[in-house]
């Protein structure tokens, strides 16, 4: 078992509260690579996914207003917000299109996904998209992987408290 630590922060957060939302995406396989479609449809339902959690009550921001640096900033990185995802649906299917000669084949994905919803807050805030609640506190909890006694973590606590926003240090267990 490892030490953990937990520091408070005026600014930071790395908690692990998430917003679930389901996403879709379907493309088409173009020159038979289906690899490289369902690379892109998972990257669409990501991105998807970010969106609708951008839309949603969290955050309420207004996408239009902002879509310039939100595809630049944060749906073009969109999977560093993923925690994890089930897929729900994954399949390629053909269908007659009017004006082709042969029916043509589309990779479609249906996800459950799990967004880090306080990265994609402080990059938000970064980027400028959303203002800063002044006062609110946060909390980040560090795992130690080295420190196996008190006198180990009083050193790192003391070395903690130093930093500009830390307001408490303390350790919820030891062990071997």
């Amino acid at each position: 078992l490892l030490p953990i630590a937990y520091c408070l922060l005026p600014t930071l957060s790395i908690a692990s509260e998430h917003i679930q939302i389901e996403a879709y995406s379907i493309l088409q396989v173009v020159d038979g690579n289906a690899a490289q479609a369902k690379e892109m449809a998972f990257h669409d339902a990501f991105k998807n996914a970010v969106e609708g959690a951008i839309k949603g009550k969290a955050f309420e921001i207004d996408i239009e207003k902002n879509r310039n640096i939100l595809n630049d900033k944060i749906f073009s990185n969109a999977s560093a917000y993923i925690l994890n995802y089930r897929i729900l649906t994954e399949e390629l299917t053909e269908e007659a299109v009017e004006g082709e000669a042969k029916p043509v084949t589309f990779y479609t994905v249906f996800l459950e996904v799990s967004i880090a919803k306080n990265i994609l807050k402080n990059d938000l805030l970064k980027f400028g998209i959303i203002k800063s609640t002044e006062g609110e506190e946060k909390t980040i909890n560090l795992i130690l992987a080295d420190i196996f006694n008190y006198k180990d973590f009083s050193q790192l606590k003391n070395v903690l408290r130093n930093l500009k926003g830390v307001k408490d240090v303390f350790y919820m267990t030891f062990a071997h």
